[in-house]
């Protein structure tokens, strides 16, 4: 006979039909083996409401033993038991990009003045710091989207000036926003980073030097291989009992921080395997040098031949931003991250979810794909690379149409 609650194996539910049952055989046991226990009686009627009741309570016991697990705990829980280990979910975060100001002398822009993207009102940016200059000429600032999400800003787009200062003359971003999240970090990415960060305190281990270096700011990925042996790995190019790590990231000084960590983190006599030598200083003074490979970029082309919805405000710009930040922004099926294949099904989805999109024909390639062109179904990507879709004004690798005609 099956055994619910807490059991060896763990927790089981009693089923509502088991519950039922249960309750009509006490009934019959109890009182008359003949009473009428159809789901039709009066009867049966209240039976069915008390089972209901008595499988929500089954249904609670379930979730608060689930609760004290990490791997099944939801919402509210898993924040609850994450934070036993110190592990924090991130909220909805904003975009962030880097603006260049153009002002006369003794000019100062206010902290909280707002650029936004031409041709989209909507995308606003907002200063972080006050700027004042000393001479005339181009002064950088920090800026954060008003609202939280992937708010879309590619080089040289946020340009419109909201908030009038006398002598602030043009405003531009050199490089894309780094693209925010709508929502808070869902619960499956939230397990991975707790495990991520509990491997921290593993050091030398492999999961540990990775931790530790995408914990890094301005460092996106990493990847960390490791070849044991005695031999020579021609597959993976690793010297004998070595590792490699493959860091994706930009920033000043970001070279000298990953030698630190790596150094921190590897096992003693082991060597650090790379394209990219580093010197850094041990805690006994000493000159050492760590390795690590930088990651390398692969351009990809995308053609799109959408049919549209007329007067639904879809255009050719709508759906570059669509397809950006589908596969830009790290999230779990279909970011292109570090070493992952730059697949077309997961443009093709982004572009069928914009609204007013009634069909499309969707290619990539690493070549120009001709809208209404298939392309390949995806573009194999190495382990030390990463795809993505260029946003330069002047090397636009879309090629679109609108119901026919070039977007």
């Amino acid at each position: 006979m099956p055994t619910y609650g807490v059991t060896d194996t763990g927790f089981s539910r009693k089923p509502l039909a088991v519950i039922l049952a249960e309750i009509e055989a006490d009934q019959k046991a109890t009182i008359d083996p003949t009473l009428d226990v159809s789901a039709h009686s009066v009867l049966g009627q209240m039976n069915g409401v008390m089972a209901r009741k008595l499988s929500e309570l089954w249904e609670l016991a379930e979730s608060v033993y689930a609760a004290g697990d990490p791997d099944q705990a939801e919402a509210a829980q898993l924040d609850a038991i994450a934070a036993l280990t110190g592990s924090i979910r991130k909220d909805a975060e904003r975009s962030t990009v880097e603006l260049t100001l153009a002002l006369d002398a003794a000019t100062t822009v206010p902290a909280g003045s707002v650029v936004s993207v031409d041709g989209n009102p909507g995308a606003r940016f907002i200063t972080l710091e006050s700027v004042t200059s000393i001479g005339a000429g181009d002064y950088d600032v920090a800026a954060e989207a008003e609202s939280p999400g992937p708010i879309v800003a590619n080089a040289e787009t946020l340009t419109v000036i909201e908030t009038s200062v006398g002598g602030w003359n043009a405003a531009t971003n050199v490089l894309d926003a780094e693209l925010g999240d709508s929502t808070p970090e869902s619960d499956v990415l939230f397990r991975a980073r707790r495990e991520a960060e509990l491997a921290q305190a593993g050091g030398g281990t492999v999961d540990g030097i990775r931790a530790d270096l995408i914990a890094l700011d301005d460092v996106e990925d990493a990847v960390v291989r490791e070849n044991t042996s005695h031999m020579f790995d021609f597959q993976t190019g690793l010297p004998p009992h070595s590792f490699e790590a493959t860091v994706q990231g930009e920033g000043e000084g970001l070279a000298t921080t990953i030698g630190h960590s790596i150094w921190s983190n590897k096992p003693a006599g082991i060597y650090s395997h790379g394209e990219e030598e580093i010197e850094v200083q041990d805690s006994q003074g000493d000159e050492q040098t760590v390795r690590y490979t930088p990651s390398s970029l692969v351009e990809i082309w995308v053609g799109i031949a959408a049919t549209v919805e007329v007067g639904a405000g879809v255009s050719g710009l709508v759906l570059r931003d669509a397809v950006r930040a589908a596969v830009h922004t790290p999230e779990r099926n279909g970011y292109w991250g570090l070493g992952d294949d730059a697949f077309r099904s997961r443009v093709l989805c982004a572009v069928l979810n914009v609204p007013g999109v009634l069909d499309a024909v969707v290619g990539i390639g690493e070549t120009e794909v001709t809208a209404g062109s298939t392309g390949v179904a995806s573009v194999a990507i190495g382990p030390t690379q990463y795809a993505r879709l260029s946003t330069e004004a002047e090397d636009d690798r879309f090629r679109i149409t609108l119901n026919g005609s070039p977007a």
